[in-house]
């Protein structure tokens, strides 16, 4: 009754009554419905479309669009095409292929560098 809240509380408690004043009757059995008879000489069949499949599990790569560039994804430890880095069997290299050098050198750049 919070957006009632501006309303004084007779007001509120008349809107109350009002709104679940009327009754609710129960439909009763579909035997004991009272239908037309033009109505219930109609024959009504299911709509006519495609056949649904059962659902299944989503595709795992996309499909490209018509004349899009497919290209492989390169594991960034090998270089090879065909799996990534976290799945690479072949010995990671001792220099890193970023350029980057070895992280004992970036700790002594870091080191050299101190600002106050």
């Amino acid at each position: 009754m919070e957006h009632l809240a501006n309303i004084n509380s007779e007001a509120a408690h008349a809107f109350l009554v009002a709104a679940y004043s009327g009754e609710i009757h129960p439909v009763g059995q579909p035997s004991e419905w009272l239908v037309p008879s033009d109505i219930a000489s109609k024959i009504v069949h299911p709509p006519v479309g495609r056949r649904r499949h059962p659902p299944r599990r989503p595709r795992k790569n996309r499909k490209p669009s018509f004349g899009e560039k497919v290209t492989q994804r390169r594991c960034t430890t090998c270089h090879r095409v065909g799996h990534n880095s976290h799945t690479c069997t072949y010995p990671k290299s001792s220099t890193p292929s970023n350029g980057m050098g070895s992280t004992s050198e970036i700790g002594e750049a870091s080191e050299s560098h101190n600002v106050l």
